[in-house]
């Protein structure tokens, strides 16, 4: 039993990025504060309220933004404004394609006057990804004046987007999951015995 609880605890460890360093994810009140910061599409509505947010696509993330991109290579930055992310090495967050169409979406900062993006990633209608990317290489993480994402349209024609959102669990909460499955599985064999 001891080499039971050993494997859940020693998997907790290993699927946490504990050695990594903090990663930045905004919590679901920092996403209801996202609003447009660039791009020449529009964002007509961010919100928590599934039902709001489209009756036909239902929203997998936590907080969902809606709009319309032109025809390519039209795309709109979402985010928030002048954060100090100095004390983290990345920065990540979990994006969903609530729509019937694919898009592509990016992570995406400014600092100074500069602006930075993550690799792009095609999201397929239904299907969502988690997005980290490696800010600790970058200067002037105490004044970053943007954060956020991007959707870009691969298409030809301007459509409506429907893009969800939400945080990347904090990494303790997997280890306390592994080592609380593990002590679950310890005690029912101990009153199996």
């Amino acid at each position: 039993m001891k080499r039971f609880l050993l494997v859940f605890m020693v998997c907790g460890l290993t699927s946490t990025p504990l050695w990594a360093g903090p990663t930045y994810t905004p919590s679901k009140a920092d996403l209801l504060g996202f609003d447009k910061v660039a791009g020449s599409g529009s964002l007509g509505l961010v919100t928590d309220d599934p039902v709001a947010y489209a009756s036909d696509y239902p929203m997998q993330g936590d907080v969902g933004f809606r709009g319309v991109l032109g025809p390519d290579p039209d795309w709109i930055g979402i985010g928030t404004s002048n954060l100090d992310l100095s004390s983290y090495t990345e920065y990540g967050l979990i994006l969903f394609n609530d729509d019937d169409d694919t898009w592509t979406v990016a992570l995406g900062m400014q600092i100074g006057g500069t602006a930075y993006f993550s690799p792009a990633v095609d999201l397929a209608p239904g299907t969502g990804t988690s997005l980290t990317w490696d800010i600790s290489g970058f200067s002037g993480l105490d004044d970053v004046a943007l954060i956020g994402f991007t959707v870009a349209n691969p298409k030809g024609a301007a459509d409506v987007y429907h893009i969800s959102a939400s945080p990347i669990p904090a990494p303790g909460a997997v280890l306390l999951g592994g080592i609380g499955a593990g002590l679950v599985g310890w005690l029912r064999r101990r009153r199996s015995l």
